[in-house]
């Protein structure tokens, strides 16, 4: 009797199975990518240390010295600083890391996001929201519900800022709420409500839909602002009817 061979498949189901090998080259896979979004995170963390070694500079400053934000009286040692060897090498190193951590790991959104963010803010690069933006679709890509949602926010205060309106931004805001809200997150689902509540970001004003996606947010879980502006949606929706 001829010695019966170990089985060389392991079966996931009746109607798929993998070989040993294709486990392994998954199993491999998933460890090296692992390892880089380790790698990736620890060039964010250091970034982070030179920003933040910069932000506490700024801030002693601030708080050693009398500011008049309206005259500017006061502003001298802040600016001196900013004009400085030690800021620039600061924001050089900062950026310098970012950018490893984005060659760590290119399919990773928030590094990606930690860049756009130095663009809009013109930390250690030339602001441009151009090449913010070409970052920020890249990042969408493979983006999270929440970093979608991040990457609104980060465009909506952009556009709240000095800086003015900045539509091809806005355009964007519509399409990564909804992919969030569709996802199941309830601050995607709850931010597009409010955009067909207005009308915003080129949507036509919609309450039916607005109503929708407000009671979707209030129903996925303790989110108390979907169930505050949807009570008091329908309030007013109520007086209007009258």
């Amino acid at each position: 009797m001829s010695q019966e061979h170990p089985k060389t498949e392991i079966t996931l189901n009746s109607n798929r199975a993998l070989t040993r090998p294709v486990v392994g080259a998954l199993v491999n896979r998933g460890l090296t990518d692992l390892e880089a979004t380790e790698n990736a995170d620890q060039w964010l963390e250091i970034a982070n240390e030179h920003f933040s070694r910069d932000c506490d500079k700024l801030m002693a400053l601030h708080d050693s010295q009398k500011i008049n934000y309206r005259t500017k009286r006061g502003r001298k040692p802040l600016e001196t600083w900013l004009e400085s060897t030690e800021h620039s090498t600061n924001m050089s190193a900062y950026i310098d890391c970012l950018r490893r951590a984005a060659a760590a790991k290119p399919d990773y959104a928030k590094p990606l996001m930690e860049i756009a963010k130095a663009y809009l803010s013109g930390w250690g690069v030339a602001k441009s929201r151009d090449e913010a933006l070409r970052l920020l679709r890249v990042a969408s890509a493979v983006a999270s519900p929440d970093n979608l949602c991040d990457m609104c926010f980060m465009i909506e205060y952009e556009v709240a800022g000095c800086d003015g309106p900045w539509a091809e931004g806005m355009g964007e805001i519509e399409r990564w709420y909804r992919r969030a809200a569709e996802q199941g997150d309830e601050t995607g689902q709850f931010h597009l409500a409010e955009m067909y509540a207005v009308g915003a970001g080129g949507l036509k004003q919609d309450y039916e839909l607005a109503k929708y996606w407000y009671t979707k947010a209030a129903e996925n879980g303790e989110f108390p602002p979907a169930e505050y502006f949807l009570k008091h949606f329908r309030k007013n929706r109520q007086k209007k009817s009258k």
